[in-house]
């Protein structure tokens, strides 16, 4: 698999979050949790499921248990989260994939439900994504994701403008243009909402040990040292110490985005 420095850095990334990244993701573990409240509500039964983004596994396993008969790929472009997956998994309906979401090496029309949390804002072509997963969803399949939208970290963003114009924070996409994106590539029914999550820290720090401990570190191709020498770290968290709060706690915002949508015909049971 060929793939372009900025793809290597994210893969680097993630490779070295492997190990820390189950204590860090109570947050992304939550967002998992209310996607999989939300497919309650849908009227489906897959007998096969793509988990786009599956890290060490915790959605996969999850969609085990809630649909028992199906069979589940979890794929993911880390070795180290899939080898991470591995230790753990025990069932012969669980296979592991280690590929790119712009590639998806998966049979056209093989697959009834795709479901990503918290994954898609590292494609870094949300286009090519989109046009994989409308090829493999089978004709009445559906697509269930979530992502995160331009208010997330805006904290973290906005003290780092104060010290330079340099890119400090990843971009996030609103969910207006994922909408419009999911019609584009002839989605049927695309729904798509978000909700505003604030976690509390009692400094920065921890909320950079979370981000790093997830692997969500910046990987933009022109990082230097000079952005994050020592002085403007202290003089970013002296911005940040501005916005503690009564509690004595630093928020940060997280813009969770919620998703689903069709791949053509829609059933007429659609919802319970």
């Amino acid at each position: 698999m060929e793939i372009n420095s900025k793809k290597k850095n994210l893969q680097r990334a993630f490779n070295r979050a492997a190990k820390t990244y189950d204590n860090a993701s109570y947050l992304q573990k939550e967002i998992c949790e209310r996607l999989l409240d939300r497919a309650d509500m849908i009227n489906i039964q897959p007998d096969y499921i793509l988990d786009l983004g599956a890290g060490t596994g915790y959605g996969a396993f999850s969609l085990l248990k809630k649909y028992q008969n199906s069979s589940i790929v979890a794929l993911d472009f880390s070795e180290s989260m899939l080898d991470s997956l591995a230790i753990q998994n025990n069932q012969k309906s669980l296979l592991l994939l280690n590929a790119d979401f712009e590639k998806i090496p998966v049979q056209s029309s093989s697959i009834d439900l795709v479901f990503s949390s918290s994954s898609l804002q590292w494609a870094l072509s949300r286009e090519a994504c989109f046009h994989e997963i409308k090829r493999v969803l089978s004709p009445q399949g559906i697509f269930l994701f979530t992502t995160y939208g331009p208010d997330t970290l805006k904290e973290l963003r906005e003290c780092w403008g104060t010290i330079d114009d340099h890119e400090h924070v990843n971009a996030f996409t609103d969910m207006h243009h994922i909408g419009d994106e999911l019609l584009e590539h002839s989605f049927q029914d695309p729904v798509v909402d978000k909700e505003i999550l604030t976690v509390k820290y009692e400094t920065v720090l921890d909320l950079q040990k979370d981000l790093k401990g997830i692997g969500s570190s910046n990987a933009l191709e022109n990082k230097t040292h000079s952005l994050t020498s020592p002085n403007r770290m202290h003089s970013m968290y002296k911005e940040y110490e501005k916005l503690r709060e009564k509690d004595g706690k630093l928020p940060a915002t997280f813009e969770v985005i919620y998703g689903h949508a069709w791949q053509g015909s829609i059933p007429i049971d659609l919802y319970k």
